[in-house]
């Protein structure tokens, strides 16, 4: 029964995301000739920066608005969610302040022009990640897959049809940030979300902040640390030593090699992490959901990475590729992640499981030093004078490391758990 579930919810998400990434594999061909790679390049330096601080937004509250069994309880994290997205978004104006030094690191004298849109970007991930997560509370998982699909509509159709009229690195912007904006005011007043205004106090949030400290203070840090060193560093040193239209070539890659994955872990990894909560407030084991889990990603993962090993040049270049520019060099650069792509096929889904077992600070600790042996690889072949594939291989072999690291660790967890209800 928990399987039939289990696979009921996991095709409800798989339905809504398929269509959402589905779209902008129909547009891509048409962009990758209205925008050139080193707009690409700028707009992914700026969406990593606004990343970077749009992450930990909301103190990384909102995963624990699932986690309650009392609506008073999941609407007063809510509530301090919604009140730290309003400081830290202030606090990113920093960004802005300082865009000129920001442009001297990166080496891209155009990126300073754009900055100002980073405050507005961290202010759309706190309220994004907000709703969703409420909805997610009630498992509304139709409501989550209409909402990825208007996102991606939004967003790809959006940055098409403003590229066409001039817009250029700003069309791309304002897309994307309409597409996180409407779906919040889609799902407040489509979906009539109330909430007790009453308990909106001072007191609240402290109450918050103290119960579910882990949160803004090991959860947040791990996800800046994870965003600062898999985009911004990683982008920085491309960018740096290897220039924006590698940059380009590199985030466009990424960008649509890890769609398929998104596609498949997300709509199993929130899944998973609702179905392992419950499991765990009612003493049930949690193995199954694992297995679960990893028998569905690897059942997708596997033919996706051949014919990624084997035709990525090959279909980069012809979906993707112009008279000007070519994309087969992006589909080298996909062959040399295919070691780490592997690994996320497994670990996204499964990544709450430090959360749901408060082990958010080991968790942390892990990633750091994975990070670390990772960016050394690529800033050592960067500054080796190597090329860019034989670069991004290295980082690719030591990060697959951390992650074998990581699971192990995961399963160990969840057997602890599973051996201490029998």
């Amino acid at each position: 029964m928990a399987d039939k579930k289990f696979i009921k919810n996991f095709v409800t998400m798989l339905t809504g995301n398929t269509i959402s990434q589905l779209i902008p594999f129909l547009v891509a061909s048409f962009l990758t000739r209205i925008y050139l790679p080193t707009e690409f390049g700028v707009f992914s330096n700026v969406l990593a920066l606004s990343t970077l601080f749009g992450i930990v937004s909301c103190g990384r509250l909102e995963l624990a608005i699932p986690l309650p069994k009392e609506k008073n309880k999941a609407q007063d994290i809510l509530f301090t969610s919604l009140v730290l997205t309003l400081i830290i978004s202030l606090l990113s104006i920093l960004i802005y302040i300082f865009s000129n030094s920001i442009g001297d690191f990166y080496n891209d004298k155009e990126l300073p022009n754009y900055l100002f849109y980073v405050p507005i970007c961290v202010l759309s991930f706190g309220f994004l990640g907000v709703t969703n997560n409420w909805i997610l509370r009630h498992k509304e998982y139709k409501v989550l897959s209409r909402i990825k699909i208007i996102q991606s509509v939004i967003n790809n159709f959006g940055a098409l049809f403003l590229g066409y009229i001039g817009f250029g690195i700003h069309g791309l912007l304002i897309a994307w940030l309409l597409s996180q904006f409407i779906p919040v005011v889609y799902i407040l007043f489509k979906e009539k979300i109330k909430w007790e205004k009453n308990r909106f106090s001072k007191s609240v949030v402290v109450d918050v902040l103290k119960n579910y400290k882990d949160f803004p203070l090991i959860n947040s840090l791990h996800a800046f640390t994870d965003i600062f060193a898999t985009q911004v560093i990683i982008f920085w040193v491309i960018s740096t030593f290897y220039g924006d239209e590698n940059l380009g070539l590199f985030a466009q890659m990424n960008k649509y090699i890890k769609a398929p994955i998104v596609l498949i872990t997300s709509s199993v990894s929130q899944i998973f992490y609702v179905e392992v909560s419950k499991a765990i407030n009612e003493g049930k084991l949690v193995m199954p959901f694992l297995k679960q889990t990893v028998k569905t990603t690897m059942f997708f993962a596997i033919p996706f990475l051949l014919v990624l090993f084997f035709f990525a040049p090959q279909l980069f270049s012809w979906f993707f590729g112009t008279k000007f520019i070519d994309y087969g060099l992006a589909g080298e650069m996909a062959r040399c992640n295919i070691p780490v792509l592997f690994f996320m096929f497994i670990i996204s889904p499964i990544s709450g499981l430090p959360i749901l077992f408060k082990k958010q600070k080991k968790a942390f600790l892990l990633s750091a030093v994975g990070y670390l042996f990772g960016l050394i690889g690529l800033y050592f072949g960067a500054i080796s004078n190597l090329s860019i594939y034989s670069s991004l291989l290295i980082y690719s072999i030591l990060f697959s490391g951390y992650y074998m690291i990581l699971l192990t660790w995961y399963i160990k967890l969840i057997k602890q758990h599973d051996v201490s209800i029998n």
